[in-house]
């Protein structure tokens, strides 16, 4: 008895200590891999100098904000951009933010839905949560249609859909707002022309399937993850955002990276083209993904030694 005592004790004691010696270690380990992968892709951006060629080409397009991220990131990483580039940047967001401009953008999105800052993005949106936006965008798109000229049948789709999450959201006290402002922002960066070729496809597609009846689950858990975007950092980073998902998978991964990086998502996914942490970790050097289970085993090595160690002391006290 006092020997089966004994064994049993050693088991208890070094299965306590593997379990003791290996979780953290490989939870830390876990963790630097994460992190110094994205750190790694990001290193590589900057030595190419695409931080800094980001930025002008945001410049170029009026986005000032865009091109002060990239600005940021890279001073954050210790790239810094050339002062020249950034006192342009500063320069052209202080005239951004004069009040009657930012009126004027306003007044754009309310009246054509297109998303182009933040004033305009947000005043899209305020239109769309009502029924005012859909009813507009059918009306242009519907008349074009009917006229045999060229329609937009993803803006026309969206807008149906859309009609249908306002009516669900009166009903349902709210709960449909998520959706409904999500579908809003997709249907403001598609008239930018700024919506992935694949991720409009996957939305039309979506779409016809909720048309002939089927469960609008996935295409309401997509547009949910955009409206958390918004809510946390606003419609203009939500509204971006979509650029970097070719599906609507990688909307929910897009918002999982704001979730981790916050408003420095945007520029993480456009300098290093990836969507997701999985996707860094994916093409990360061998040795840190080899390291969590190598740290396991000589872990539980370590272990076996001292319960082994454990199991004599047992036994000669018995």
């Amino acid at each position: 008895m006092v020997g089966l005592a004994a064994r049993s004790c050693s088991r208890l004691a070094t299965a306590l200590l593997a379990f003791a010696i290996a979780w953290p270690f490989y939870m830390g380990l876990a963790r630097q891999d994460e992190d110094e992968a994205v750190r790694a892709a990001l290193d590589k951006a900057m030595r190419q100098g695409r931080a800094e060629a980001l930025a002008e080409s945001a410049l170029a397009r009026g986005e000032v904000d865009d091109a002060a991220a990239y600005a940021e990131l890279a001073g954050r990483l210790g790239h810094a951009i050339p002062a020249e580039l950034r006192s342009r940047i500063d320069a052209t967001g202080a005239a951004d933010d004069e009040p009657a401009a930012k009126l004027r953008r306003c007044a754009t999105g309310a009246l054509t839905g297109a998303i182009t800052d933040g004033a305009s993005a947000v005043c899209t949106v305020a239109a769309d949560l009502t029924v005012l936006g859909d009813l507009r965008d059918i009306v242009i798109q519907g008349a074009a249609w009917a006229a045999g000229r060229d329609y937009d049948r993803l803006i026309l789709g969206l807008s149906a859909v859309g009609l249908g999450a306002t009516a669900l959201s009166a009903v349902t006290a709210g709960a449909a707002a998520p959706a409904k402002a999500g579908l809003s922002l997709v249907k403001g960066v598609r008239r930018a022309g700024q919506v992935p070729p694949a991720l409009g496809r996957a939305v039309a597609t979506e779409i016809r399937l909720v048309a002939q009846g089927g469960d609008a689950a996935r295409l309401t858990r997509a547009t949910g993850a955009v409206d958390t975007v918004r809510r946390e950092h606003g419609a203009l980073e939500a509204a971006r955002m979509l650029r970097h998902a070719g599906s609507l998978d990688e909307l929910g991964d897009a918002a999982s990276m704001y979730a981790r990086f916050g408003r420095m998502a945007r520029p993480v996914m456009a300098l290093s083209g990836k969507t997701s942490l999985r996707a860094f970790k994916a093409g990360y050097k061998v040795m840190p993904i080899l390291a969590p289970p190598i740290a396991l085993l000589l872990a539980a090595g370590l272990a076996l030694l001292a319960g082994l160690a454990l199991r004599q002391r047992i036994e000669r006290c018995a």
